[in-house]
């Protein structure tokens, strides 16, 4: 669909277009995306090909690739050979780490604490045109996140916020399989700093669709409400028949806080 007939400005697509090619100082664009492609009826479940049950934790841990996977996935082998993880270090700031494959065994741990995973991807391969052979799941105690096989890169539709950063939404895609419907909501879960034990900020619905068939799409005509720094954002959907297969899309707007900014939402 062309910003044309959603009605945005012009001017407000050559300021996107700027911060994209980075020339606004201070902003950047962050895209994510997720799928499920077996989406339980009548149950709410994150929009991501892996299914984390450690995709919040609540304090850093070291992390590594989990044992079971392809024995071509290895340093000398024709596949995966090096993966990056992108994440959020435990004072919520950006980090990134190389893990290097090692087939079907577990790799090293990471020498980093990652308190979020916002994405893994393959850096380098042993032929021309490949990818991971096989799943690579990401782990602390608990499975945080999955490139699936020949895919190169997470498809988890989940981030939160860096500190130092606000953010607002600039658009979301949704997309349901075009025999089954769905239903999609947006949630949020702010102050992770000081929210580790009770009482503790609840998540809060931000958006929602019924009976998604096909696609949706959601652009507001200008910022939404600011979306401070540690918080959580995440697209849930459930199926209206068996194997409901659902994709998800959304762009941020990351901009740089100012000092003494207080940040709301």
């Amino acid at each position: 669909m062309s910003s044309h007939h959603l009605g945005i400005p012009d001017s407000y697509k050559d300021f996107l277009t700027e911060v994209q090619m980075g020339n606004v100082p201070g902003h950047r664009i962050v895209k994510k995306f997720g799928r499920n492609g077996d989406i339980i009826n009548n149950v709410w479940s994150i929009v991501s090909l892996s299914t984390p049950s450690g995709a919040f934790p609540t304090s850093g841990a070291y992390v590594r690739i989990k044992a079971g996977g392809n024995v071509a996935d290895t340093g000398s082998g024709n596949n995966a050979r090096l993966i990056v993880v992108e994440g959020l270090a435990d004072d919520w700031s950006e980090i990134t780490e190389n893990i290097a494959t090692s087939g079907a065994n577990a790799s090293l741990w990471t020498t980093q604490l990652f308190r979020r995973i916002t994405r893994a991807r393959v850096l380098t391969v042993g032929v021309y045109g490949n990818a991971n052979a096989g799943d690579i799941t990401i782990e602390n105690s608990e499975d945080m996140i999955t490139i699936s096989a020949d895919e190169g890169q997470t498809q988890h539709g989940g981030l939160t916020i860096p500190a130092g950063k606000t953010a607002n939404f600039l658009s979301i895609y949704l997309n349901a399989d075009g025999q089954k419907a769905a239903d999609f909501r947006v949630f949020t879960r702010i102050n992770n700093l000081v929210d580790m034990s009770s009482p503790i900020h609840s998540r809060q619905i931000k958006l929602y669709w019924d009976g998604v068939l096909g696609q949706a799409t959601h652009v507001p005509h200008g910022f939404s409400p600011s979306i401070p720094a540690r918080t959580d954002i995440w697209v849930e959907a459930r199926g209206g028949g068996a194997n409901t297969e659902v994709s998800v899309g959304f762009e941020v707007l990351y901009v740089d806080d100012d000092p003494g900014h207080i940040q709301t939402m």
